[in-house]
């Protein structure tokens, strides 16, 4: 498998809406979520970066969101726009890479080979970020590994938009990070940290034969992810 990269807009289901409305110069302003569920269920599903230093979280009670923040801005959770501004985006990375595929709401899997004769990866992330921009997303975040869980877990940091892992050194990247970067689900994180592991290199030490006893298969795959293996559940390539 050649390098991989992973390209993630920010608080997708916001970005998108704000794209529909041609409203791209409002998330610095002010508050902003997106709900799903009707009535008193109703949750906030995204939440803005503004939002969330204001105190509201994802999975509070868009009720109490709104007593927190009067002014806020919202929108209803739209599974279609969200697919439609999917696929526009997708078409608008080929210029990238040859193979794009989605890897999640509002990221995506690149083939990020291919330019040794181009400019190297320098040129695919330039390429990459103005296919982004010229969709209307400034804010994308790209992250290029050997591994497509090391590129999914670089779009998660705080800091550079760009992450360039180099070669060989996905595990060591990875290893000080908090577990959530892995896209494993609530019940293994729950499980982990019941076992006191909290970063993944924790995770990664472990020997192979006590995670498949203690922790099953998804723990197994993690554990792979943990030490930079890929055997291509994990992307498309």
């Amino acid at each position: 498998m050649g390098r991989v990269a992973c390209l993630r807009i920010p608080d997708f289901p916001i970005a998108a809406h704000l794209r529909a409305e041609s409203a791209v110069e409002l998330p610095g302003l002010l508050p902003m979520i997106v709900v799903r569920g009707e009535g008193k269920n109703a949750v906030v599903a995204a939440a803005s970066e503004i939002a969330r230093s204001g105190g509201i979280e994802l999975g509070m009670r868009a009720a109490d969101a709104r007593a927190q923040h009067p002014g806020l801005r919202e929108w209803e959770w739209s599974p279609t726009l969200y697919d439609e501004v999917q696929t526009e985006l997708a078409a608008t990375l080929l210029a990238a890479s040859p193979r794009v595929s989605r890897a999640g709401l509002g990221a995506f899997w690149l083939d990020a080979g291919g330019w040794d004769r181009m400019g190297g990866e320098g040129a695919f992330i330039e390429a990459a970020r103005s296919a982004a921009l010229a969709a209307g997303y400034p804010e994308a975040r790209i992250g290029i590994a050997d591994t497509a869980a090391a590129a999914r877990a670089a779009t998660r940091l705080r800091g550079s938009a760009v992450q360039q892992i180099e070669s060989g050194h996905d595990a060591r990247f990875l290893a000080t990070l908090p577990l959530h970067v892995l896209s494993i689900s609530e019940e293994l994180l729950e499980l982990l940290a019941a076992l006191g592991i909290e970063t993944v290199g924790e995770l990664a030490d472990l020997e192979a034969g006590e995670v498949e006893a203690r922790l099953g298969a998804e723990g197994v795959q993690a554990h792979r992810w943990a030490r930079g293996l890929d055997d291509g559940k994990e992307g498309p390539f």
